[in-house]
């Protein structure tokens, strides 16, 4: 080589060399090559909604960031054929589901909505969209092979439709096997590398595809969907997050023969108060009365505060003891049991509860009755329940019945995983914000029908703390069998009070 040679390749080299620092940058470079940046959205978007992790909201998480990278990726090369259009279309309606079903969960009635028949529709329809996704994606790309004269790439999707179909049939079966579940998310990460790979073929085989034209950025559309979640939370939460209730003021306009009731409860020892707080019907209810007995007390709705105490022991050391101190016992629960005088033994049970502390939240209310006459407890019921709320605002009481009532059977699973079947009465209610003295009661009537058998009624309160997402309602935490406050049970807390005696012997309550 010459000289005058050396100097044209030494010039050239410069040249490289001084315009490398004016490649196109990432954002650039993804304009130029839309396919690569188009199909990495995809196949992490595929790659996020496809495998659910039930922990840090991450089941919330990662199908939503996933979703919005289908939706961008498919919005850029929706021109290229009508396959990739449609799986913009499929994406666009995911993407609306997804609104929804944060909406939903925002409020109190997403487990009421998905159980009727128009979500259990709209549910089957969610489940069927990324079905069609991949469908439609493996036509796409079936096409763009055709065009690229590449080896198909299909066979990378048509894999991942199978992978659905048999999730869905684990899912239909019930199985929740470890070993299964991880072979299932070794395939779905083998093919979505498989996938991968004949992106990048056909990206570094130089098949150009024009990117549509769009009048808003990415950046754009992401803004305006989370201002569109932001604004459906907000109004889920505002709006749907309590039972609609039916108040009025409460007078207790009695009869004559009610009045007299009345006075020979209160001689009896029947809590005046509760009294005041009856309706006409459940005064009526106590005609005959013989006996009256009550029992009250005081119940935290808050979590104290642990306190250390140390003392010397026999050994020469120190001993420590730790406990729980509640210095503010916000709920007072009455139980009592009136006698009456009918020719088979009878009783008439009352669980009364009473805010002394007005609670900083208002959100939603549950009551949970296990009621003496259950099997084998020698008690069968005399009536149906029945029972109002009530609360002040200044010198006037209002009250309503309760938003959902009646006896219910649902099962609830402990710890150790044991299945118990319940067959309990629930109320369920919302207490309106900025008022005091928050009350009510449940009422029901037993008889006796084997002698020998102490009556053994329960009462459990379950009190809303804050809001969380999803927006469960206390009914649906108290069935889950959850007790004792803490983090067991998250946004709620739940206590328990019993009225408990044995008829047969000195009346004693427990």
């Amino acid at each position: 080589m010459n000289k005058k040679d050396r100097d044209i390749f030494q010039n050239l080299d410069s040249l490289l060399s001084d315009s490398a620092e004016y490649l196109a940058p990432d954002a650039v470079a993804a304009e130029i090559t839309p396919y690569k940046s188009s199909m990495s959205r995809i196949i992490w978007g595929l790659g996020l909604t496809g495998i659910t992790l039930n922990f840090l909201y991450l089941n919330f998480i990662l199908p939503t960031i996933g979703t919005a990278l289908l939706l961008l990726g498919f919005r850029s090369v929706r021109r290229e054929n009508r396959w990739f259009s449609l799986c913009y279309g499929v994406s666009i309606i995911r993407t609306m589901f997804l609104l929804a079903v944060f909406f939903l969960n925002s409020t109190i009635y997403s487990q009421k909505f998905l159980s009727s028949g128009i979500g259990t529709a709209l549910n089957l329809v969610n489940v069927a969209l990324p079905l069609f996704n991949l469908i439609f994606l493996r036509l796409a790309l079936g096409e763009l092979s055709a065009k690229s004269s590449l080896p198909t790439g299909t066979g990378a999707v048509t894999s991942l439709i199978v992978w659905y179909v048999m999730l869905l049939f684990l899912a239909l079966t019930g199985y929740r096997g470890i070993i299964i579940g991880l072979i299932m998310v070794l395939l779905y990460i083998l093919t979505l590398v498989s996938l991968r790979k004949f992106s990048s073929q056909l990206s570094e085989s130089g098949y150009a595809i024009t990117p549509a034209t769009v009048k808003y950025s990415d950046s754009a559309v992401l803004f305006f969907l989370a201002a569109l979640l932001g604004a459906l939370m907000t109004v889920g939460y505002c709006f749907f997050s309590s039972y609609h209730m039916d108040w009025e003021v409460f007078s207790q306009s009695q009869s004559e023969k009610t009045q007299q009731i009345s006075q020979d409860l209160i001689e009896l020892g029947f809590p005046e108060e509760i009294l005041a707080d009856m309706t006409e019907d459940d005064i009526l209810a106590c005609e005959g009365a013989t006996e009256v007995y009550y029992v009250t007390r005081n119940h935290p709705l808050n979590d104290g505060r642990q306190v250390a105490e140390t003392e010397p022991n026999d050994s020469g050391g120190t001993s420590y003891h730790y406990y729980t101190v509640y210095d503010v016992k916000e709920l007072s629960v009455t139980g009592v049991a009136v006698k009456l005088g009918d020719e088979r033994e009878s009783w008439r049970i009352i669980h009364y509860f009473r805010w002394d502390v007005t609670p900083e939240f208002t959100g939603t209310e549950a009551i949970r009755i296990i009621p003496a006459f259950r099997e084998y407890m020698g008690w069968s019921k005399r009536d149906d329940f029945s029972g109002q709320l009530l609360y002040t605002d200044g010198e006037t009481s209002y009250s309503s019945p309760y938003a959902i009532s009646g006896q219910e059977q649902y099962q609830t699973t402990g710890i150790l995983g044991w299945v118990s079947l319940n067959r309990d009465w629930l109320g369920s209610f919302s207490m309106p914000n900025g008022f005091t003295d928050y009350r009510g009661y449940v009422t029901y009537s037993i008889e006796e029908l084997v002698d020998g058998y102490i009556v053994d009624s329960w009462f459990y309160y379950c009190h809303q703390q804050n809001l969380s997402f999803p927006n469960i309602t206390a009914r649906e935490h108290i069935m889950s069998g959850i007790t004792g406050g803490g983090i067991l049970e998250g946004s709620f807390h739940t206590v328990d009070d019993a009225i408990q005696f044995n008829p047969s012997s000195d009346i004693r309550l427990w």
